[in-house]
């Protein structure tokens, strides 16, 4: 697959784009599976960071996670592991004794930056190296 050559969001489409990869495992693993959706697609794969870790003051008891503070394009395949990072901070910090998990926000936030830090410098790095198909976006 390269840049623009995406699956239809219909399901027979779907099936033949996946029929005709490189590899049959995933038709094999789908051709007979009953769909429990339709089919979706997405196409925004920007890389998109934000900082909560810097802001001054937060809501008391708001946590942010996931892509919603670090959206990796799914080529790279970091998004879950990502986010998996962030719920094994989650669960360390609440299972500090004596802490009100109501206050932990801006700890869980800076454990959040460092958990993305590493995955966001290889997948922005290595995006820099392919021209953008849009170029009226760059990284946000």
């Amino acid at each position: 697959m390269g840049a623009g050559d995406n699956p239809p969001t219909d399901e027979e489409g779907f099936l033949d784009f996946v029929r005709g990869l490189r590899s049959r495992i995933i038709y094999e693993a789908i051709e007979s599976a009953e769909p429990l959706t339709p089919v979706f697609g997405y196409r925004e794969t920007d890389n998109q960071r934000r900082f909560y870790e810097r802001l001054r003051r937060f809501p008391a008891g708001l946590l942010v996670t996931g892509d919603a503070v670090a959206a990796f394009d799914p080529i790279y395949g970091q998004g879950m592991t990502a986010a998996a990072q962030a719920a094994v901070a989650l669960d360390r910090l609440l299972r500090e004794p004596g802490r009100d998990p109501t206050y932990i926000g801006p700890r869980f936030h800076r454990a959040v930056a460092r958990a993305n830090a590493g995955a966001w410098l290889i997948a922005t790095e290595q995006d820099l190296r392919y021209p953008s198909p849009r170029p009226d976006r760059g990284f946000r």
